[in-house]
């Protein structure tokens, strides 16, 4: 699997991402979310109207530099650098690929609505994208489906525990463009890439149910406790889970043998025993939703949906005297 960041037609392939151009990214995309929640009605409902079309999809309110896709911590911050959300790899806010794949097959036809993987597969046409402060919403065409693509990263500064809570939430939403009944499924996959910024580095995981979730685990087999690498945790637990409903399989292994399944329509529920390295075979983590024969006509939808999140522990360093002799653990437990 290649993955190739998308560069701005201004910049050179090896330009780096800096800190205050992730800073600048992400004033662009709130300010938008911020004037639409914070101007009175009738100029909010005049900034709404604000479009700009571009390939073939209009961008409202703004076209920003970069899409915020799963933005909850320094640690949890994947973007879409590109105008489409297929046809490119999201990416850490560094420039580091965070591979986020989304298949669907429609009456037997897979198409990509999301990254760019091998395969051969005909993108979604992408025909409006619509952001807000803590939503960048896509909608998508894939034969005769209509997809709506949302993702949340939800801000709840009056409820603290659940602003503290490291995840981000994807709903994709299929409803028929012709007026007839479909057969429709949803793949979406991770790679380890979320789990360190070194490519190099081994990883495990693991597959559970947990209450009424499917959750896919992956971690470094050799974390670094509070260590970075290219501004990426080298610690931590990533997370990817979706409701344990009808119709749902999962599969963890390379992602070329993974993602032709979900392309297939299922997985086959099996867990890859062989722990390995990030790019050997690039292990990917994949979910699948085979829909009910019902996209019909909006209002009436099928949805599937996924959470990502980023658990660390230790989340805390420990105090230290002047002299650096501990004061306590060696970080506070989760």
């Amino acid at each position: 699997m290649t993955h190739v960041p998308s560069v701005p037609a201004d910049s050179s392939p090896n330009r780096e991402i800096s800190r205050r151009s992730l800073l600048q990214w992400s004033g662009a995309a709130g300010l938008a979310g911020m004037l639409a929640t914070l101007l009175p009605p009738s100029t909010r409902e005049a900034f709404a109207q604000l479009t700009e079309t571009v390939g073939g999809s209009s961008f409202t309110p703004i076209r920003p530099p970069a899409v915020s896709l799963a933005v909850r911590s320094m640690y949890l911050s994947t973007w879409s650098p590109s105008n489409n959300l297929a046809g490119t790899w999201p990416m850490f806010w560094n420039g580091h690929t965070t591979a986020l794949t989304g298949i669907v097959r429609v009456d037997g036809t897979a198409y990509v609505f999301c990254g760019a993987p091998n395969g051969g597969y005909p993108l979604a046409t992408q025909t409006a994208f619509t952001l807000t402060s803590t939503r960048s919403t896509y909608v998508q065409t894939a034969g005769p489906v209509t997809l709506t693509v949302a993702f949340l990263s939800p801000v709840d500064p009056d409820n603290l525990q659940r602003q503290c809570v490291p995840l981000s939430y994807l709903t994709v939403d299929a409803a028929s463009n012709d007026g007839g009944s479909h057969s429709v499924s949803v793949y979406l996959d991770i790679s380890g890439e979320w789990a360190h910024g070194d490519t190099s580095q081994q990883l495990t995981w693991a597959e559970q149910t947990v209450g009424n979730q499917v959750v896919l685990t992956s971690q470094p087999a050799n974390p670094t406790v509070l260590g970075e690498y290219g501004d990426q945790a080298s610690w931590g637990t990533v997370v990817w889970s979706t409701d344990n409903v009808a119709g749902t399989t999962w599969q963890t292994g390379a992602d070329s043998v993974v993602r032709a399944n979900g392309a297939a329509g299922s997985l086959p529920n099996t867990d890859d025993p062989n722990f390995r390295a990030i790019n050997n075979n690039w292990p990917v983590f994949g979910l699948n939703r085979a829909l009910a024969r019902s996209a019909r006509p909006a209002p009436r939808r099928c949805s599937s949906s996924a959470t990502s999140g980023r658990r660390r522990c230790p989340i805390s360093a420990p105090a230290t005297t002047p002299g650096g002799a501990s004061t306590g653990p060696a970080g506070r437990p989760c």
